[in-house]
């Protein structure tokens, strides 16, 4: 595992279960979109992000997050959040996101298969070089997820904008 963190995937019978390993960030968040993406135009409605082995998330991977949420909101799908520390859900309430996903729902289809799920999750997705592109969609996804983001990361988007430019 590197020093940023790990994301493992792997399937259950009616879900993408993807299991997040260290920190969740700007590193690791372009190769679970891509891959989400994939899994969400081949027809994959439900999606678990199991962050009980997360020690944190950064507003990049937040926004990666929402991205699934607004996509499969779309579609009837849905975005649980299995085992976020109280931190992790703090971070995620505080950016409007309990609104785009169901977090450490109870009781959760996963009950009592949590430990034998984690372990089908053998599949390490490589991880990407992050753009600052992925790293603005990100940040956009966030604002269009809740107004009260736009004030948040106002001095983030006008500097990745401009690198744009």
């Amino acid at each position: 595992m590197s020093s940023t963190g790990a994301i493992k995937i792997g399937t259950d019978e009616q879900s993408i279960w993807v299991q997040v390993i260290g920190k969740g960030n700007f590193n690791n968040s372009p190769s679970l979109k891509a891959y989400i993406d994939a899994c969400i135009d081949q027809g994959w409605r439900n999606i678990v992000i199991d962050l009980g082995g997360c020690t944190a998330m950064d507003s990049t991977f937040m926004g990666t997050l929402a991205s699934f949420g607004m996509r499969l909101r779309d579609v009837q799908g849905s975005v649980f959040i299995a085992d976020a520390s109280d931190s992790n859900q703090k971070n995620l309430q505080g950016l409007g996101l309990h609104y785009l996903m169901v977090i450490n729902p109870s009781p959760a289809s996963w009950d009592g298969r949590l430990d034998l799920i984690r372990a089908s999750c053998e599949t390490s997705l490589v991880q990407e070089e992050s753009s600052a592109e992925h790293v603005l969609e990100a940040h956009e996804t966030l604002c269009d997820a809740d107004e009260a983001n736009i004030e948040k990361f106002e001095t983030v988007l006008n500097v990745l904008k401009e690198k744009k430019s």
